[in-house]
C-alpha cells in the first residue's frame, strides 16, 4: 500500500505541474473546432470504508465500456477525456508530510483551507477505443487504511469540476472540441462529512448547471426492493406544498402525484435490466442503506430535477463484492448505458437554482419561469441550522439544553418559552427532543430513540403534562393536534389564531430529527421573544442582558444553554451536561459559525 501510494503521489506531483489553466468552461469553442468530444469525471471516495470492488468497477468496467460505446460506429466521439478525483484519503506514510507534498487546489471562490479537505485531483488524461487509458494514474484509487477520515461529497464535486485543466494529452479542448458531453459521477460510501460549509446543495447544483454537467451518484442507498438506480425529474415543491395542505383537513384526501415521475432501473434476471415508472415522492421510494446515515437526505437533493440520477452502491457491491454476476452485469449494462444516453444528448435545458435564502429543491425550467418563493419560517431544523426571526440562518453544533425563544408577556402574560435538547454526533448535532410551555401547560416531543432507529417501536413520541402520549386538546388555551404523516414523521400544530390570527407553532419528527417552525410570525405575537432566535424587531442575535450582539454563533448557543436560575425545568428527565457544565462541543464543528460582515 505503501509502494503504491508513494508511485500515485509522484505521478500526482508532476501532473499537477502541467495543470497550470483550468479549463473555462464559459467560453465558447473555436471556429476551427470541430471534434465530438466527452469528459467522463470522477469523484471516488478513497475512504477507510470503501472497498477495491466499487473502485474496480469504474476503473475496469464502466469507464472502458463507456469510451468504447462513444467511440463506436452508432456515437462516433472523436475524443473521451477521463478525469478523477479521490477524496476522504488519510495518509499512510508517515515519511511524506501529506497536508504540504500533494498539489491541491482550493475551492474557487469558496474559503477552504487545505486542512479542511482529504482530496487531491489525479488529473486527466484520453481514453482510447479499446478502453484503455492513457495514464492509468489518473485512476489509480486507493482505500485509506487508517479510520477517522472525513468525506465531503460536495466539496469533491466542485473540486473535480473546477480541476479539469484546458489541455489533455496535449489536446486543447476549446480549439480541438465543437461539442463537449459532460458527466461527473461520484462514489462513495458514506454521507456528507461537511467539511467545507460553503459548498451547499445549492452552491453544488449551480457549479453542475453552469458547466453544463449532468451528476451522477453511486451512493449508500436501498431504492425501493433492490433497484439498480432511479432518476426523478421533477420539482419537489408541489409535493411538499399538498403535504402542508392535507395536514389542515379533516379528511385528507390522497396527494396527486401527477407529474412526480420516476424512472426506475430495475435488474430483470439473467444480467438484464429494464426502467419502470413509477408516480410518487421519491423520498417514499428511497432508504439509507444504513439507518444512521444521511445518504438520501444528503444526495437525493443535488440531482432532484435534473437529467442525472441515484445509484444503489448496495446493489452494486452486492454483485462485485459478493459474486452476483446477474446483477453485476445488469447493473454495469444499465449504468453504461444511461451514462452514454446522457452524454450523447448535451442539450439539456437551463437549471434555475434558487438563491441562499431559498431551502426548496431548484426547478428545470426557463428562466423566465422561476417562480418566486417565501421565506421560509422562522424556527430550526433538526440537524440543527437555526433561522433568526429576520431569516438570518446559522449552526450551532453542541450538546445541551438550550432557550430556543421565550416571552414571560406572550398573550397578555400567559407566557411561551421553548427550549430544544441537542445530541452530538462527531462534527455536528441535531435536535433530539423540544419542549414547549404555554401558561401551565408543557408539551414535549421527541425523535425516534436510538431503538427506533433500529426498527424497534417504541411508541414514546411526545408527554403532555409529563403524561406520555397524553391526550392532546389545548395548551395554554390554544388548540394542539398531532398528524401521523408516515412511520417515520408526526407533526404537531400549535394553533395560535383565536388570540393571533393564521399564526401557529410546529413541532415536525422525522426519525430521530426534531424541528420548531413559527408559521406565519408577526411581532403582536413574538415580538418581544429572546433566545437563540434573537432580537424579532432589530433582528440582532442577542445575548441575556438584552444589549451585546452576538456575531459568533458558538457564543450565541453558550449563551442561551438553558440555566436553572434564569430558566424554566420544561424537560420531564435531565440529560447530560446540565448547568454548571457547559454544552459539549465538537473539536472542529461545521457549518456558518460567525456572521458575515
Amino acid at each position: 500500500m505503501k509502494f503504491v501510494f508513494t508511485i500515485a503521489l509522484l505521478q500526482l506531483l508532476v501532473m499537477g505541474s502541467s495543470l497550470a489553466q483550468n479549463f473555462d468552461y464559459s467560453a465558447s469553442p473555436a471556429a476551427e473546432a470541430t471534434d465530438r468530444c466527452a469528459i467522463i469525471n470522477i469523484a471516488m471516495d478513497e475512504s477507510h470504508s470503501m472497498t477495491s470492488a466499487e473502485q474496480d468497477f469504474m476503473r475496469q468496467t464502466a469507464i472502458p465500456r463507456m469510451a468504447e460505446t462513444l467511440y463506436s460506429d452508432q456515437y462516433q466521439f472523436d475524443h473521451v477525456f477521463v478525469c478523477s478525483l479521490g477524496f476522504g484519503f488519510l495518509e499512510v506514510n508517515e515519511e511524506f508530510d501529506f497536508e504540504n507534498e500533494v498539489n491541491r487546489r482550493k475551492l474557487e471562490n469558496l474559503n477552504i483551507d487545505d486542512e479542511d479537505f482529504f482530496g487531491f485531483h489525479l488529473g486527466c488524461t484520453t481514453a482510447n477505443p479499446d478502453g484503455t487509458l492513457n495514464n492509468n494514474g489518473v485512476t489509480s484509487w486507493l482505500v485509506s487504511d487508517q479510520e477517522g477520515e472525513g468525506e465531503d461529497g460536495y466539496a469533491a464535486v466542485i473540486r473535480a469540476i473546477q480541476d479539469v485543466p484546458s489541455e489533455i494529452d496535449n489536446i486543447d479542448l476549446l480549439t480541438s472540441c465543437g461539442t463537449l458531453a459532460k458527466n461527473m459521477i461520484l462514489v462513495t460510501d458514506e454521507d456528507r462529512d461537511e467539511l467545507v460549509p460553503e459548498a451547499t446543495i445549492q452552491t453544488v447544483r449551480q457549479k453542475v448547471a453552469d458547466t453544463g454537467y449532468i451528476l451522477n451518484e453511486v451512493v449508500a442507498v436501498n431504492i425501493r426492493e433492490g433497484d439498480i438506480g432511479v432518476r426523478f425529474n421533477y420539482p419537489i415543491d408541489p409535493i411538499d406544498t399538498a403535504l402542508e395542505t392535507q395536514q389542515f383537513l379533516d379528511s385528507p384526501s390522497p396527494i396527486d402525484y401527477e407529474g412526480a415521475k420516476n424512472e426506475f432501473f430495475v435488474a430483470t434476471g439473467g444480467g438484464n435490466w429494464t426502467t419502470e415508472i413509477v408516480y410518487d415522492d421519491w423520498r417514499n421510494l428511497v432508504t439509507n442503506a444504513d439507518a444512521n446515515e444521511f445518504s438520501k437526505e444528503h444526495y437525493g437533493p443535488l440531482i432532484q430535477n435534473t437529467r442525472g440520477a441515484l445509484w444503489s452502491l448496495e446493489v452494486l457491491r452486492n454483485g462485485t463484492a459478493e459474486g452476483n454476476q446477474d446483477i453485476a452485469n445488469a447493473f454495469a449494462d444499465a449504468f453504461v448505458s444511461i451514462k452514454v444516453d446522457e452524454m450523447v444528448d448535451i442539450n439539456p435545458e437551463a437549471t434555475i437554482v434558487p438563491t441562499e435564502d431559498d431551502t426548496s429543491v431548484p426547478a428545470t425550467q426557463e428562466p423566465s419561469a422561476a417562480p418566486t418563493k417565501n421565506l421560509p419560517d422562522p424556527g430550526s431544523n433538526g440537524d440543527p441550522h437555526f433561522r433568526t426571526w429576520n431569516n438570518e440562518h446559522f449552526e450551532y453544533h453542541g450538546q445541551c439544553d438550550m432557550v430556543l425563544t421565550k416571552d414571560s408577556h406572550f398573550a397578555d402574560g400567559l407566557g411561551l418559552e421553548v427550549q430544544i435538547r441537542t445530541k452530538l454526533v462527531r462534527f455536528w448535532s441535531y435536535i433530539k427532543s423540544a419542549a414547549i410551555q404555554i401558561g401551565d401547560d408543557i408539551l414535549e416531543v421527541r425523535g425516534n430513540d436510538d431503538k427506533a432507529a433500529a426498527g424497534v417501536t417504541t411508541n414514546k413520541y411526545y408527554w403532555m403534562n409529563l403524561e406520555e402520549n397524553g391526550t392532546l386538546r389545548t395548551i395554554g388555551g390554544f388548540p394542539v393536534s398531532m398528524r401521523v404523516q408516515s412511520k417515520d414523521k408526526r407533526l404537531f400544530i400549535i394553533d395560535l389564531d383565536s388570540r393571533f390570527p393564521g399564526q401557529q407553532i410546529k413541532i415536525s419528527t422525522f426519525r430521530e430529527f426534531v424541528r420548531v417552525d413559527f408559521a406565519q410570525a408577526n411581532e403582536e405575537a413574538f415580538g418581544n421573544t429572546v433566545g437563540m432566535l434573537g432580537d424579532y424587531k432589530t433582528g440582532k442575535t442577542l445575548a441575556r442582558d438584552g444589549a451585546t450582539v452576538l456575531d459568533d454563533f458558538t457564543d450565541l448557543g453558550r449563551e442561551w444553554q438553558v440555566l436553572p436560575s434564569l430558566d424554566k425545568k420544561l424537560f420531564r428527565e435531565s440529560s447530560h451536561p446540565q448547568f454548571p457544565e457547559l454544552c459539549m462541543e465538537p473539536e472542529d464543528p461545521r457549518g456558518v459559525r460567525r456572521r458575515r460582515r
